[in-house]
């Protein structure tokens, strides 16, 4: 039983290998700029937020406690004691920030770039880049809003901020028992990175890319499926997550970060990551349908604009033999995947909506063959 409705214009690729190829270039442009466009301003004013000093950073203070008997009054600065949550030695971070935007955008394009060595499909292919893209950019434009208006206190600012005592001493009776980065002699570029600890951009980043990844294997792989699957492809899926802890843990243990701007981060990067993949493909945990990918909204909306050089093609005398089964109406592409529910029990039905990313190709003259997995 067909799950596509009835045609609205067919075309079959060009003959002309050339042209054909210039043609789906062109027609992929028309469709896909606007999503990289955004992806670029989004990531480019990120990184000017990520280069701003930090905000209101005389609203971060640090407490002194006395460490002196309770029968006692102070009069040395001495006799104060710092937190020890904010004392620990500075070092450097296993993974700077610029290698941690590039492990999470490459390794992961790297495996979806070989899933499509064997069968190419385009807009797959899109739908996994563009995904991935909008998670890592997403959470790390939320990331560095939440560290410039909220932030706070990294374990190692005391060494970083170098506290002036001097003139800490003179003001304790107008401020109280505690300072703030104004009267730090360190590095201000330093300081206000030590200022911006919550929430961690790097396990928010790489949580973000590991579960949009997960979620790409076990729709490719179909690990949690109707079947049991084998445990190396449970284990391929878990990967992605397992080196997001690490790289998390290893903030942890450099002293970069405190436990609540690790989980806080890692929450952020999996909810905008899992939220990423449903933007770009049908479910998320449906396997019937988490693999297939969704047309671009240039393209279900205005479907016309970008089939139009089809009628052109054909108006030069082109031999055309289009199978009605091969065509499809774009409107309600997206509304026909589901089969029902005799078609459901037999087990099989579900494949055929795969071919319905193939017909949509066609109709833009760009091949593509979704890879599929059968359920057994």
């Amino acid at each position: 039983m067909s799950l596509i409705p009835a045609p609205l214009n067919s075309c079959q690729p060009s003959t002309h290998r050339g042209n054909g190829r210039r043609s789906n270039w062109t027609t992929y442009i028309q469709v896909a700029w606007l999503e990289y466009t955004c992806l670029s301003a989004v990531a480019a004013l990120t990184l000017s937020l990520y280069c701003t000093p930090m905000y209101y950073k005389d609203r971060h203070v640090v407490p002194m406690l006395p460490s002196i008997t309770p029968f006692s009054t102070p009069r040395h600065i001495e006799s104060y004691q710092l937190p020890v949550g904010i004392s620990y030695p500075w070092v450097k971070e296993p993974l700077p920030t610029h290698g941690c935007a590039l492990v999470v955008v490459l390794a992961p394009l790297l495996v979806i770039g070989l899933f499509q060595i064997k069968t190419w499909s385009v807009w797959d292919f899109h739908a996994g880049v563009v995904g991935l893209l909008k998670g890592v950019v997403s959470t790390s434009f939320i990331s560095t809003i939440l560290k410039h208006s909220i932030g706070g206190f990294r374990p190692y600012y005391i060494e970083v901020c170098k506290p002036d005592w001097d003139a800490i001493a003179r003001s304790l009776n107008q401020t109280g028992h505690r300072f703030d980065a104004t009267l730090c002699l360190g590095n201000p570029r330093d300081v206000d990175r030590a200022l911006q600890a919550f929430p961690s951009g790097h396990a928010s980043s790489s949580f973000a890319a590991a579960i949009f990844l997960a979620l790409y294997l076990n729709a490719k792989l179909k690990v949690f499926s109707d079947h049991a699957s084998p445990f190396w492809a449970f284990m391929v899926t878990l990967t992605p997550l397992i080196l997001a802890s690490l790289v998390s843990g290893s903030m942890y243990t450099s002293h970069q970060h405190q436990a609540h701007d690790l989980v806080f981060g890692m929450i952020i990067g999996l909810v905008i990551g899992t939220l990423a993949y449903r933007s770009a493909y049908t479910a998320v945990f449906d396997f019937h349908f988490n693999h297939i990918p969704l047309l671009p909204y240039a393209i279900r909306m205005q479907p016309s604009r970008y089939v139009h050089y089809c009628h052109e093609t054909r108006a030069k005398g082109g031999k055309h033999q289009v199978a009605e089964s091969d065509e499809v109406d774009y409107k309600d592409w997206p509304k026909n995947f589901e089969p029902k529910n005799e078609e459901r029990e037999e087990g099989m039905a579900w494949m055929e909506s795969i071919k319905s990313v193939r017909w949509a190709s066609r109709e833009l003259e760009l091949e593509t063959n979704p890879r599929m997995r059968k359920s057994s």
